[in-house]
Formats: C-alpha cells, sequence, structure tokens
C-alpha cells in the first residue's frame, strides 16, 4: 500500500484549487481576498495594520481617528501626529479611564473608525484587542509606530507631520 505524504506544495495547490472552484462557480465575488489581494470595501478590514502612511492619509481626508496612545512624557518628547487625539494608554484609571477617552473622543460611535498608535506597535496592538473586545467595529493598528518597528519605519522617521506637545 503506498502511502502519501504532506508537502505544502500539494497543500498549496489544493487551496488555490479550492479558490478556483468557487469562482468558477460562484463568480468573482467568491475570490477569497488573500488571492485577489484586494477586500469588498477596498480598504484595509478592520483590525488590519495599517501603515503610518495611510493613517495619515486617512486622518487627513477625515475618515479615520488618530488616537496617540503613548504617554504624555512621550507626546512632550516627540511631540504628537497632526491631528491625533491623545489617550493615555497607561492612564491612572487603568483600562476604564482609557476606554471611557476613546468613547468620549469617538463620541460613543463604536463604528466609527480608529486607529492607534504608540511607540513601537506593543501597545497599539493591545489597545486594539481591547477596543475589538468593547465592541468597537473599525479598528485598525498603526504597528510601525511613531518610532519604528518590524512593521515599518515609523512616523518620525517617514517625516510625517508633529505637533508640539509642550502642556501635555
Amino acid at each position: 500500500m503506498k502511502t502519501k505524504t504532506f508537502t505544502w506544495a500539494a497543500a498549496s495547490t489544493a487551496l488555490l484549487l479550492g479558490a478556483a472552484v468557487a469562482v468558477a462557480t460562484f463568480g468573482p465575488a467568491w475570490a477569497p481576498s488573500w488571492l485577489t489581494g484586494s477586500y469588498a470595501n477596498a480598504e484595509e478590514p478592520a483590525g488590519a495594520r495599517i501603515s503610518v502612511a495611510s493613517a495619515y492619509e486617512r486622518m487627513a481626508a477625515g475618515t479615520l481617528l488618530l488616537v496617540d496612545i503613548r504617554t504624555p512624557k512621550e507626546w512632550r518628547a516627540t511631540g504628537v501626529p497632526t491631528g491625533a487625539a491623545r489617550a493615555d494608554w497607561w492612564q491612572n484609571g487603568g483600562r476604564a479611564e482609557f476606554l471611557a477617552e476613546i468613547v468620549r473622543l469617538t463620541e460613543g460611535d463604536r463604528s466609527k473608525p480608529i486607529a492607534v498608535i504608540c511607540a513601537r506597535g506593543g501597545r497599539s496592538s493591545e489597545a486594539y484587542r481591547l477596543l475589538k473586545a468593547e465592541g468597537f467595529e473599525r479598528v485598525y493598528d498603526v504597528g510601525e509606530g511613531m518610532l519604528g518597528s518590524r512593521a515599518g519605519p515609523g512616523w518620525l522617521a517617514r517625516n510625517l507631520p508633529v505637533e508640539p506637545c509642550a502642556t501635555c
């Protein structure tokens, strides 16, 4: 009896074949996003990491609320992305106070597109998970952060605008 062994090539072929059958049977709308590289709404799905450039463009267009979740000391040191709101992740009141600040900033609209940015992407990924768990529908993580990370060089290195925050 001949046994079949698993290979990544065979698995990839089977996956692509399955996607092709779905498209052939049900039409192009059934093509998975990983195959087409696009999404039905032509923007990243909520929860996706977005680049600092994308966050800046959307914020400038008025289609995204960008929230800098670093500490006041960090805001004073580097400035804050021009046009961004501020909500300290490490507030004295803990996560409940942070969440209350986000609710205030979004005027209670949990469907409003919101992106969170920190120094290097660690806190923003935690904030993303908290906001999703609390019912925010369109949350984005700016994984590059202000200082850069594996996701990219960051807001400052890309020379995106910042405003001083001397009174933070």
